[in-house]
């Protein structure tokens, strides 16, 4: 239940893949239901970002530690070249 290869490990944030290495080598005996984290637990948490703010220079999927790209990943919800496009066809 709470097994991953290392191949899975690498995927997870590097703060995941610690907490989980650290769990398991101080476990004698490992858990068989799942650990609980508190609420506001460093590095568990979601980001929000205000489209209206955002300018979409993705520093924060840059600066945030994980495997290959960081690790948030980013739903676009519109793109910037499309919104000029149609606000400047509509001039």
């Amino acid at each position: 239940m709470f097994e991953f290869t290392d191949e899975a490990l690498d995927e997870l944030p590097i703060n995941r893949g610690l907490l989980y290495k650290t769990v398991k080598s101080l476990a004698t005996i490992k858990p068989t239901d799942n650990i609980v984290l508190e609420k506001e637990s460093p590095g568990f948490g979601s980001v929000e970002v205000d489209l209206w703010l955002c300018v979409a220079c993705r520093t924060c999927v840059r600066r945030c530690p994980g495997p290959a790209d960081g690790a948030l990943v980013l739903d676009l919800k519109w793109s910037l070249p499309e919104v000029v496009r149609k606000i400047t066809s509509q001039m």
